[in-house]
């Protein structure tokens, strides 16, 4: 739905967006708004034009802090600095009376940077971050999953912010190289984590194993192997905080989950994170913790190829590639595509044995 929004040839639908806002003010809904912004606005980079509503509205991302006009900073993962400097300035647009910072990335020393990837020769994470650009803002950070190897470095980062004690900037420090020296907070206002793309999300339960003539077989109720379900382990390190607690507060959202409801339990139990209590709407596709751009790909782009291509509803078939993605999807088609019936929303077959998929040959 993304890629295909990023076209830019379709209108987004105001009084359907307007009367959507107006029942849910939480982050949320900013994030579907974004959704039909991007293809409003032909935006190049969709999840960039998503990303950008994330401040629209300044209570939604501030309401437990006092100072509701703190600025904000843009931070990233390494390769997701262009999404940053888009969000950076429409912020600077619309938020007039509000300072608003990208942390560019460097590799190299440089006062032009706000965080510094760097590496040791040994190839471990050696980051560096700018002081002013974090202390007493509202960071927005957005989360690159696309490389393992970058994760550690990314939620290393994480955990510092909640919690960022710098040294005393004195004369005496300094001579000493800031050994022994005393600390001072200067941490955020607050965190907004944003995971466009949630790598772990493949092994969200954990099953029964054993092998048999050399694979693995999950059939047998006595199997003595079980799976590592990293998409709740993930979880719980996005969760974590600092040695001593932290009282900044945190939200983090994810585009388009694969599944919702393991996840979610996940980071309720951990208690760390602020977003706004919510049943997960199988129309809207939103949760607590989550949204999907796919109801207004249906309504918008869907619909409007149907138009040119002279086809009608009650010959349009839409197919989902397993069952779960038809349990997760087949209310937000059928109440989003005027005329589609549940008879016309089809899924194909899956059966898995031990690690062996396969999908039949026919639809249901």
């Amino acid at each position: 739905a993304l890629g295909v929004a990023s076209n830019g040839h379709y209108t987004m639908n105001e009084s359907d967006i307007q009367a959507y806002l107006g029942r849910h003010s939480d982050i949320q809904s900013v994030l579907s708004e974004a959704v039909s912004t991007a293809i409003r606005t032909k935006a190049d980079n969709p999840i960039g034009a998503i990303i950008q509503h994330l401040v629209k509205q300044q209570e939604t991302l501030a309401t437990t802090t006092a100072d509701h006009t703190a600025g904000y900073t843009i931070m990233c993962g390494r390769g997701m600095d262009l999404i940053a400097d888009e969000l950076s300035n429409l912020l600077t647009e619309q938020q007039q009376q509000t300072s608003v910072a990208t942390c560019i990335i460097d590799s190299a020393p440089s006062d032009d940077g706000g965080i510094c990837w760097g590496m040791f020769r040994s190839n471990d994470p050696n980051i560096k971050l700018r002081i002013d650009l974090f202390r007493a803002r509202h960071i927005l950070f957005l989360l690159n999953m696309d490389d393992t190897k970058m994760l550690f470095e990314q939620l290393s980062v994480l955990l510092f912010l909640q919690k960022l004690n710098v040294p005393e900037g004195t004369a005496e420090n300094a001579k000493r190289k800031w050994k022994g020296a005393h600390y001072q907070d200067a941490s955020p206002a607050s965190i907004s984590v944003i995971v466009p793309w949630y790598r772990y999300c493949q092994m969200e339960r954990v099953v029964r194993w054993t092998t048999a003539k050399g694979s693995w077989d999950n059939s047998d109720k006595d199997g003595g192997w079980v799976d590592v379900p990293t998409m709740q382990t993930c979880a719980e390190l996005l969760s974590a905080v600092p040695a001593g607690g932290s009282s900044v507060p945190r939200r983090v959202l994810f585009l388009d989950i694969h599944e919702y409801q393991q996840l979610e339990e996940c980071l309720n139990a951990s208690g760390r994170w602020v977003n706004k209590l919510q049943p997960y709407n199988y129309e809207q596709g939103t949760g607590t913790f989550f949204t999907s751009a796919l109801r207004y790909f249906l309504r918008n782009t869907l619909q409007e190829q149907l138009k040119l291509a002279g086809a009608c509803v009650d010959k349009t078939f839409v197919v989902f590639p397993d069952r779960g993605a038809h349990r997760r999807f087949h209310t937000m088609v059928e109440m989003a595509i005027p005329g589609m019936t549940s008879k016309r929303v089809l899924f194909i077959e899956k059966s898995r044995v031990g690690e062996k998929t396969e999908q039949v040959n026919s639809l249901q």
